[in-house]
């Protein structure tokens, strides 16, 4: 299971993922320019897997800057806890969420 939380600092806004155990996944999805983020990984280890097969590790105290218009998923490596930072601001429209939709649990499929 996946916990999420949206995070916001001023001009900063993110969305905080807790990995609760190896395996545990993020959906395939992609970016427009407005959604773009670097991924920063505070504790444990994610990899960050392309529909074409690339896989990059991403490990505690590091930040990825990748191509985030492909097509990618963030699959726990371990347990682990990241904060997709988005490189914009906040993403049109992220500010009308309902606070219910501000946080939640990403369950596996």
């Amino acid at each position: 299971m996946v916990r999420f939380k949206h995070y916001r600092s001023q001009c900063l806004y993110g969305i905080r993922y807790e990995f609760e155990r190896a395996g545990d996944v993020v959906p395939a999805h992609a970016h427009d320019i407005s959604s773009a983020h670097n991924i920063v990984c505070m504790s444990g280890a994610v990899h960050l897997v392309f529909d074409d097969g690339e896989n990059l590790r991403v490990l505690a105290g590091e930040i990825l800057d990748f191509n985030w218009s492909r097509r990618h998923s963030i699959v726990a490596a371990s347990p682990a806890l990241i904060l997709n930072l988005f490189l914009h601001g906040i993403p049109p429209g992220y500010d009308q969420l309902a606070d219910a939709e501000l946080e939640g649990v990403l369950e596996p499929t």
